[in-house]
This record gives structure tokens, sequence and C-alpha cells, in this order.
């Protein structure tokens, strides 16, 4: 019973430990400068924050970024459009949790990193992405005050590609074990 208790204290803590980038699961581009994009749906559940990461050499936007992981993760859908002020974020999917567009509510943008947010001044165009900073969006429901994404929990692969990848392990676990059975031949005995 004591191995219970301390197993189930010890998960506990390490949930509530501070989130970074290397407890993300999924990358979205290359390089050697690292970012990471946390999205709050507000939704009321109990998991409605999501993180992903991004890469990238040279200079990146904020902008960048949520193109990035919208192209990789084919469970995260985002709307982002372009006006004459800069792009804009108007909504976000991913799963069962959504944001949806105005008038219902809108997206904030912050920036910083996991528990440290500031409120962005500027928009996601003009962000220049700093390696090793967070980029945070949190949906505001029209009539509620803005509030900083929480602690996120690593996106992971939708399940249709995690059954992709254990369909073709299984696969090729299978034909390595029909290839490694070697059929009897009778003997005759006379």
């Amino acid at each position: 019973m004591k191995s219970l208790t301390l197993l189930t204290l010890a998960l506990l803590g390490s949930h509530a430990a501070a989130f970074g980038l290397d407890d993300i699961h999924l990358w979205a581009g290359t390089g050697t400068n690292r970012a990471g994009f946390v999205v709050d749906f507000q939704d009321g559940t109990s998991v409605r924050s999501f993180a992903w990461g991004y890469r990238w050499n040279g200079a990146a936007t904020g902008e960048d970024m949520i193109r990035a992981v919208d192209l990789f993760d084919s469970a995260l859908t985002a709307q982002v459009f372009g006006s004459a002020f800069g792009s804009y974020l108007d909504s976000l999917v991913y799963g069962s949790h959504s944001g949806p567009t105005w008038p219902t509510g809108y997206w904030s943008y912050w920036t910083g990193s996991v528990g440290n947010w500031s409120y962005s001044n500027i928009g996601m165009s003009a962000r220049t992405l700093t390696d090793g900073e967070w980029d945070g969006w949190s949906y505001t429901r029209n009539g509620s005050n803005d509030s900083a994404p929480s602690t996120p929990v690593a996106a992971v692969p939708e399940p249709s590609s995690l059954l992709a990848v254990f369909g073709g392990l299984a696969l090729v676990t299978l034909r390595r074990n029909q290839k490694g059975r070697h059929p009897q031949t009778p003997h005759r005995q006379g």
C-alpha cells in the first residue's frame, strides 16, 4: 500500500511540475531553434489546453508557427485570414474542442512561457519568434475576460495516425514471424 501511495504522489508531482519544451511530443518544422505553441479552448473540460512545438532556422513569426503546426497535425484546424492590418486567427478546432468564430468569441494571443504569459501587444504576423519562448492562444467567449492559457498537455498524434503506425508494426512483425518458420518436410520410413 505504501508503494502505491508513493507512486500516486510521484505521478501527481510530475503533473504539477512546470511544462517545458522537452514535454512536447509533436514538432512541426525543422531547424535548431525551438518554440512552444499552446492552444487553450477554455471550454470547461478537464483537459482543454494542448501544446505543440515548432522548429526553424533564420527568422520566423508567430504566423509561420501556427501555419506550420496546422499543416503538420491533421487533427488541428486553424483558420488564419489576412487583412490590411496583418493576419488574424478566426477559429481553431482540435478533436472535440473548438473555438467558434466571431461573433461567439475570439482568440486572444499571449507570449512568454507556460505559467508566465503576457498578453501580446502585437499580432502574430509582426511577432518575431525567439528560441525557447512560447506563443499561446486562449479562447475568450464574448462577455468574459481574457484569460492566459492554462498549463497544457502535450498534443498527441490523431488516433488514425497511431492506428496506421501500430498496424504497420503488426504487419512487419507478422511477416518476420512467417519468414522465420520453416515448413517441416515429412520423413519416410522404409
